[in-house]
């Protein structure tokens, strides 16, 4: 339970950090798709609706595949030593 809390808490700080990094790009491409009368105000709230939503998709498919490997490794771990016994932490 450990572990599944702190790799949630590290998904969400890395939702946090790609959504600033693509607010930026999200607004010079849409300020360059839209007309010259559109208001800014609108080109921001599009920036910000895109750019999180694009953030979302991205970092669910990253946080999809890390668990899917940490998935693997664990049942790789679980298979390989007898039963009864339990693999040996290491720090």
């Amino acid at each position: 339970m450990k572990t599944e809390s702190r790799f949630d808490s590290v998904g969400w700080i890395f939702f946090g950090v790609v959504l600033v990094l693509s607010l930026y790009p999200t607004y010079l491409l849409l300020s360059s798709a839209f007309v010259e009368s559109t208001p800014p105000r609108m080109v921001v709230g599009a920036t910000a609706f895109l750019a999180g939503f694009g953030t979302a998709i991205f970092t669910w498919i990253v946080n999809s595949i890390l668990g899917y490997i940490s998935d693997r490794r664990s049942t790789s771990e679980s298979e390989s030593s007898p039963k009864g016994h339990k693999p040996k932490k290491t720090k």
